[in-house]
């Protein structure tokens, strides 16, 4: 169980969050909004502002830049000018140190730094200085549809018990959280990769309730398990729900490549307190996966690693059955500061392609992303990058865009 956990955790830290396959609504056609321009704007060079790698970057209220240094555990804190204010943390328990840098949250203009080894919140004033720390609450009670959780024992509910992980805050301060829900007959797959999860929100006082079902990461169709031990079915996409900069939205995205012609993707947008904005599905052409990159990825539990050798056969044997015949048609999903949503497709010789929908899940846009680069933070008149040089060296810039309309109500 112990190694299911912690799978299970570092699928929800790759994947930011997890959600369910959506079958609502019918397939619309191929996209194809026309494309919009990039002009560089700004540029935080990895040289001069002597940059390590840059996982993540969050974008403020002013437009400031965040950047995490997870190996320092620091955070450096830029202008809307490029300006260094200042920078905050290292390695430690203490005020303003950190023993890990989550989710990167605002209330108001304050920062809000998630730091789930110790529990607790990190509050930075806009000039870069602690306010204070404050643990997470305590989940007192979970509403679960017409089930309660109060806190008994075996409910995962509790001032023992450390169920919830917190990845968006509210302006009221409560926040979006991860929790599971404990099972008392699990399937295998719930055994290897955790109880149902569930997105939940909780309030200042402890009580929560839940938002939607994000346990799908154990569908069949892409989840595998042997003896325990979980892992995803290679080439196959994990479902993801990420939050916007405010929390009030949660944009997912799941996708299924059905043949070697290709597949669909569906992409969704929650409000925070769980009304459905829009659901909407998308063909995509697939690229067919060659024999020889499916045997390798099966070759690869051959080694017996952990778990054994049973556990590889297995793996394998189920790699096989499960593996898609097309690559993944999307890679990300992102919730931009204003409504857009956007959709990064699978890379192509030019760069990688970015579908871009309004608040009513219209396509209105297409951006393409430079190659080595990685779209981080978005609006509709500016994108934030991370660009890796030939180095390994990562800068982080910034493009105002244009060409892409909102109409009169906005996007």
């Amino acid at each position: 169980m112990q190694n299911s956990r912690i799978f299970q955790w570092r699928a929800v830290s790759r994947a930011l969050a997890l959600a369910p396959f959506i079958t609502i609504g019918g397939v619309s056609a191929q996209p194809s909004p026309p494309r919009a321009r990039l002009v560089e704007d700004l540029r935080l060079d990895a040289k001069k502002e002597d940059f390590p790698a840059i996982a993540a970057i969050a974008v403020g209220p002013r437009n400031q830049i965040v950047i995490p240094i997870d190996g320092d555990r620091q955070i450096r804190v830029y202008d809307a000018n490029g300006k260094r204010i200042g920078s905050v943390g290292r390695r430690g328990k203490g005020p303003g140190e950190f023993e890990y840098i989550g989710p990167l949250m605002w209330k108001a203009d304050t920062l809000v730094v998630d730091d789930y080894s110790q529990r607790r919140f990190t509050y930075i004033s806009p000039d870069v200085k602690v306010l204070r720390t404050a643990v997470y609450p305590t989940m007192k009670s979970v509403q679960l549809g017409a089930r309660k959780f109060d806190g008994a024992p075996g409910t995962g509910v509790g001032p023992r018990t450390a169920p919830h992980r917190p990845f968006a805050m509210l302006p009221d301060g409560s926040q979006l959280a991860y929790w599971n829900e404990p099972v008392k007959n699990p399937t295998p797959l719930q055994i290897a990769l955790g109880g149902p999860l569930y997105i939940v929100h909780v309030t200042l006082d402890g009580t929560a309730r839940t938002i939607f079902n994000a346990s799908d990461y154990t569908d069949d169709r892409i989840a595998m398990e042997a003896f325990g031990f979980g892992e995803f079915a290679p080439f196959t996409f994990v479902p993801k729900t990420v939050a916007s900069a405010t929390g009030d939205r949660l944009a997912h995205l799941a996708s299924i490549a059905t043949s070697s012609e290709g597949g669909t993707f569906t992409v969704s947008l929650f409000r925070s307190n769980g009304d459905v904005a829009f659901v909407r599905t998308f063909p995509f052409r697939g690229v067919p996966i060659p024999k020889a990159a499916r045997d390798s990825e099966i070759a690869d539990y051959a080694n017996g690693g952990e778990g054994g050798k049973a556990v590889s056969d297995r793996f394998q044997e189920q790699a096989r059955q499960k593996m898609p015949l097309a690559y993944a048609g999307v890679d990300d999903v992102l919730a931009g500061l204003d409504n857009t949503v956007w959709i990064s497709l699978r890379a192509t010789a030019e760069g990688r392609p970015v579908l871009v929908l309004n608040a009513k899940g219209d396509p209105i846009a297409t951006v393409l992303v430079p190659k080595n680069s990685r779209l981080r933070q978005a609006s509709a008149t500016h994108v934030w990058m991370t660009e890796k040089d030939s180095d390994g060296l990562v800068s982080v810039v910034r493009y105002k865009v244009s060409g892409i309309s909102c109409g009169s109500t906005g996007c």
